[in-house]
């Protein structure tokens, strides 16, 4: 009777590493992905880019770290969403024409794939959807009768790796028309909030041209107990 052996492979360690964006530390495994996703503020980061690196969480660095970060983090404005068309050239196939756009933009975002919707967008004949490690962050769509434009639109998850410097560039280049961008800014230590802004707004100190903008609000306005759960105005 034989003898089986069965070999165990052991865990990859944990490391701590520290957020961009916010600061936050956490755990993961280094070598099972290149990139996680902050718990705290939710955006894509490779590990490669980070503050901390180590086995053992330096509590003292890590102190200073994170509130240097955190400073950086509530002095930056950032591009929250982004959107713009550009003429495409030297082919009427609108499946190219995605494939060629996915292929420019994989300079800017890391393990992006496209996954073909099957369908169109906006009156474009075709479309499919940004992938970054799996996760849905954007769209690009091509294909009309009456123009020779692509479309993309990149969520902040996509907007999280981009250089926009360098972007801004490829953008000029490509004679680029942009259609929408959200900026924003993390404020940690409540600075403001958005029951400030709120008020803010029907001051009217976000009129453009005499003209409000639209807004909507989503969480727990209306009881403030829940109000640590997160409040947001649109």
């Amino acid at each position: 009777m034989g003898i089986a052996s069965i070999k165990v492979e052991p865990m990859p360690k944990k490391y701590w590493h520290q957020c961009p964006h916010c600061g936050h530390t956490e755990q993961h495994h280094k070598n099972l992905s290149k990139y996680a996703v902050c718990g705290q503020c939710e955006k894509l980061y490779s590990k490669d880019e980070i503050a901390i690196t180590s086995e053992d969480r330096p509590e003292d660095v890590h102190d200073v770290q994170y509130k240097t970060s955190q400073q950086r983090a509530e002095e930056t404005v950032f591009i929250d969403y982004c959107a713009f068309t550009y003429e495409v050239k030297g082919t009427n196939d609108p499946e190219v024409a995605i494939s060629r756009a996915a292929q420019m933009l994989k300079s800017f975002l890391p393990h992006l794939e496209i996954e073909m919707r099957g369908k169109g967008f906006h009156g474009f004949y075709e479309s499919a959807i940004l992938l970054i490690d799996g996760v849905p962050s954007g769209l690009i769509a091509s294909g009309s009768s009456t123009h020779r434009r692509t479309y993309v639109e990149m969520t902040g998850l996509a907007c999280g790796f981009v250089n926009f410097k360098a972007f801004g560039q490829m953008l000029f280049d490509l004679k680029a028309r942009l259609s929408r961008v959200d900026t924003a800014l993390d404020f940690f230590n409540s600075k403001y909030d958005p029951q400030a802004i709120r008020q803010a707004y029907r001051r009217g100190e976000f009129k453009n041209r005499g003209q409000n903008p639209s807004s909507s609000m989503a969480g727990p306005w209306d009881d403030k107990a829940r109000w640590g759960a997160g409040l947001t105005y649109y």
